[in-house]
């Protein structure tokens, strides 16, 4: 009898345990402010020719059409806000049984949700809001009319100590229509941008810049390191400061809507990379003026195991593509393999170069490098 009595207030302790973990509530609430959100979205940032799925999945969030497909249709509904395409759950005909499902790879505190369509019928949405384990934390019911009532935009948060990890949304009888997304992580993850070429000092003038391409926000931070070539510090000056690692928020009166200009305190040509960070989605490029040049602008770049670039080599014009491998990797050696291979065919123009890379080491190539023994003029695709 005393075996069983511990074992029942065992499990009064358990069951004690597991609702305390789940107190709180997903709540309705207004619009919190543009610097809320770690990112929002609408799906004209998605260029034509991406797939969506992939594009979402780079930012922590998986959109899954249960019985159903994914596609963007550029196709501007009722001219609000950044709203101005829809992403289509499933063909009209196939809509009766589907769900729009919302994985989001970080567990987060806040979701904003943009719901449309282009009929004018009234829809009934049912939204569920579930936890890490799949139990149901939270559900509401909208009543829509597509593309009339242009006000169908949501706002929810979870109190307490309840962490989002999935939405699903069903439009009752009809497809499910998502014109844009915002999310704030409960602890947001590191976006991670490289510049993979960096040249200061001398006669060019260079400068660095922070955009928002429709989903940033010019007063979240962001952090900058440059290396040197060997993955060591490079110091530089931005503005008044020194070092190698800056805080570019702080020092701009929380604005980062201007251009950085990038100098090295001792006034000789370096060579390096630059590693941008933040909380949230951005996108950042560094610009060179050399004296009686053309200005050239080169963008940051997500870090990519797989890619292919164009590569071209003209003696006649004094022309010869340039490439920058970056290991961002502190721990880890990276082997890359670079294939040379024309445009119009599938076969090797020449030997595969493989480089092997230290941690944090650089190393920039020209066309005639990458691809050896090719004549003086020659237009290909580098596939890394």
């Amino acid at each position: 009898m005393k075996k069983l009595t511990s074992s029942i207030f065992a499990l009064f302790i358990f069951a004690s345990i597991a609702n305390a973990a789940r107190s709180g509530e997903v709540v309705e609430g207004d619009y919190p402010g543009d610097d809320f959100y770690h990112f929002g979205l609408s799906f004209r940032d998605i260029a034509e020719g991406i797939d969506p799925g992939r594009f979402f999945s780079g930012l922590g969030v998986s959109l899954n059409g249960i019985h159903s497909r994914l596609e963007v249709v550029e196709e501007p509904v009722c001219g609000l806000l950044i709203y101005e395409t829809i992403l289509h759950n499933i063909p009209e005909d196939q809509s009766n049984d589907s769900i729009l499902a919302i994985d989001l790879e970080y567990p987060a505190e806040a979701i904003g949700l943009a719901l449309g369509g282009i009929s004018e019928e009234e829809v009934t949405v049912q939204i569920d809001f579930q936890d890490q384990l799949g139990r149901r934390i939270g559900r509401f019911e909208k009543e829509i009319i597509e593309n009339v009532d242009c006000d169908n935009y949501y706002w929810f948060q979870a109190s307490g100590n309840l962490e989002i990890s999935k939405i699903l949304i069903d439009f009752h009888g009809t497809r499910e229509e998502l014109e844009g997304l915002a999310v704030r992580w409960v602890e947001p993850p590191v976006y991670r941008r490289l510049v993979p070429q960096v040249v200061v000092g001398g006669p060019l003038q260079t400068t660095l810049s922070i955009t928002s391409d429709g989903y940033y926000s010019p007063s979240r931070p962001v952090r900058v390191r440059f290396f040197n070539e060997d993955g060591t510090p490079l110091t530089l000056q931005i503005d008044d400061t020194i070092a190698s690692e800056f805080d570019l928020l702080a020092m701009t009166n929380r604005d980062l809507s201007r251009d950085f200009e990038i100098i090295n305190p001792q006034d000789q040509l370096v060579t390096g990379y630059a590693v941008l960070e933040s909380d949230s989605l951005f996108a950042a490029g560094v610009a060179y003026a050399p004296e009686g040049g053309a200005k050239m602008n080169l963008a940051a770049v997500a870090p990519r195991s797989i890619m292919s670039m164009p590569l071209r080599k003209s003696v006649k014009s004094s022309q010869n593509t340039g490439l920058a491998f970056v290991n961002s990797s502190e721990e880890r050696e990276a082997e890359i393999q670079i294939r040379c291979i024309l445009s119009s065919s599938t076969e090797p123009l020449s030997v595969p170069t493989d480089l092997q890379l230290a941690p944090g080491q650089k190393k920039a190539l020209f066309a005639d490098e990458l691809c050896t023994g090719l004549p003086d003029e020659f237009i290909c695709y580098a596939r890394l």
